[in-house]
């Protein structure tokens, strides 16, 4: 019997989870890079190394022993990625293209230059104030401030009203001053002989930069492309998927989204041209905004499997997951159409009362037509711990659903 294609995957949280699935599916052996035994991927039953991904030998060593690697999160810092792009790893996606997910200030500066649609925005150290005040002055309060690098569902972003909220963020900020966010990308801590110029020279002339200041947009809805892509250049989009947030994090959605098929087409192409331009190998998801008048307008990126993608397990023919997979193996793809006519996804969040979904899980009898998927977390307010998903036909009685079976879960 032949040695099984070995995926190494830095990071074991429930992205990973999901992964491990799918790899099974498709005969991979997903090994995954940990922090504990208690990593939701580990008690999936994947094969894992345990450590610090930020320790570069440690990470070379684990690379070493996988046909290519990838990731589950955007915090392992730029230099380390490259390093092992030097030692002959394969990488997938690779550094230049995960510099735009990592860093939300060169995502903006990259994508304005080349063309693409996105916010009106500057950039701002700890000690310039009048950054705020005077993008401000054009373009009017509020504003958003989000951190550089290491911000995600909902945290690293605020909403500055007036002059007086700019000052209490200021001040919150110089308490903050020189304690780095885990995995920002400080000029310091780069090493000159292996970072390509382009991207050294952009570190340097933004080192101070530790924020981006936006125009605050007015959103009519949010939605997310999901799209894949191998190294022969094969792309493919998902259904556009309609995202609602709620304090920051992507907690639903559903698929379709409620969009013209013009307004389809045209996110689906901003995607691929997105996608080509970051030369991205594996799952990219383009978060978007539109306007009030019609816009798209791009707000992040993530290359790797994302929240937003959690309902093609069930609703299209090849899930994110097992697509993400053949793409950085540069597999063929697999088929991203729907099989069903709508979908809809709720996250399962920690409640108040901390009561734990496990311990209530014979109540989905209520639910039978609902898939559930749960994370191995322990309960904490707020936190991820599963998600369900129903799939039917009438998208507003499937989100009605999803949302009671979630907090009957957790005792709400």
């Amino acid at each position: 019997m032949n040695k099984p294609v070995r995926v190494g995957m830095v990071g074991a949280g429930q992205l990973a989870r999901m992964t491990h699935q799918a790899a099974v599916d498709l005969g991979i052996e997903l090994s995954v890079l940990a922090k504990s035994p208690s990593d939701p991927a580990v008690l999936a039953g994947a094969k894992a190394v345990f450590g610090d991904y930020q320790d570069v030998n440690l990470l070379l060593e684990f690379a070493k022993n996988c046909d290519v690697v990838t990731f589950d999160h955007e915090l392992v810092p730029y230099k380390a990625i490259h390093f092992l792009e030097e030692n002959s790893i394969k990488v997938r996606p690779g550094s230049a293209a995960f510099m735009y997910s990592q860093d939300k200030l060169y995502a903006r500066v990259k994508l304005q230059e080349a063309g693409f649609p996105v916010p009106a925005f500057t950039c701002m150290g700890e000690d310039d104030i009048n950054a705020i005040n005077s993008f401000a002055d054009k373009f009017s309060w509020p504003v958003v401030a989000k951190s550089r690098s290491g911000g995600y569902d909902g945290r690293g972003v605020w909403v500055i009203t007036n002059r007086e909220v700019a000052t209490e963020f200021f001040d919150n900020m110089k308490v903050r001053h020189g304690q780095s966010d885990e995995g920002h990308l400080d000029r310091n801590d780069q090493d000159q002989k292996v970072m390509p110029e382009e991207t050294e020279n952009f570190l340097t002339a933004n080192s101070k930069n530790r924020f981006i200041i936006e125009e605050h947009v007015d959103i009519a809805k949010e939605i997310a492309i999901l799209g894949v892509r191998r190294q022969n250049g094969q792309f493919l989009t998902y259904t556009p998927i309609e995202t609602i947030q709620q304090n920051g994090i992507c907690n639903e959605l559903f698929m379709p989204a409620d969009i013209s098929e013009t307004l389809a087409a045209d996110a689906k192409s901003l995607a691929a041209e997105i996608a080509r331009h970051v030369r991205v190998i594996g799952l990219i998801a383009i978060e978007m905004f539109i306007t009030t008048e019609g816009k798209l307008i791009i707000n992040e990126l993530a290359l790797r499997p994302h929240n937003s993608g959690h309902a093609t397990i069930e609703a299209s023919y090849t899930s994110q997951f097992q697509n993400h997979l053949r793409a950085v193996l540069d597999w063929p793809l697999g088929s991203v159409e729907m099989k069903v006519p709508s979908a809809a996804m709720v996250n399962i969040l920690g409640s108040k009362s901390l009561a734990d979904p496990m311990a209530r899980i014979a109540l989905l009898s209520d639910f039978p037509a609902i898939s559930v998927h749960m994370y191995a977390k322990e309960p904490v307010f707020g936190r991820k711990l599963g998600h369900v998903t129903a799939v039917g036909t009438d998208t507003k009685a499937l989100l009605g659903a999803a949302r009671q079976c979630a907090k009957q879960l957790v005792g709400e």
